[in-house]
């Protein structure tokens, strides 16, 4: 649950902190294999267009 506390600077304006709570977890390692597949073939795909492109002028 996020907790806050405002408090007044030295000018006089409001400062607000805010503290919240986080849990760290694994990676799913199917998602990521998935991730990196897909911008690898994007990656192919973006460099066979420029290669296809390179002899047009």
């Amino acid at each position: 649950m996020p907790a806050y506390d405002i408090i007044l600077d030295n000018e006089g304006d409001p400062q607000i902190a805010v503290l919240t709570t986080t849990v760290k977890s694994d990676l799913d390692k199917d998602k990521l294999k998935l991730a990196v597949a897909s911008l690898k073939r994007q990656g192919k795909v973006g460099q066979d267009n420029l290669n296809k492109n390179k002899g047009r002028s």
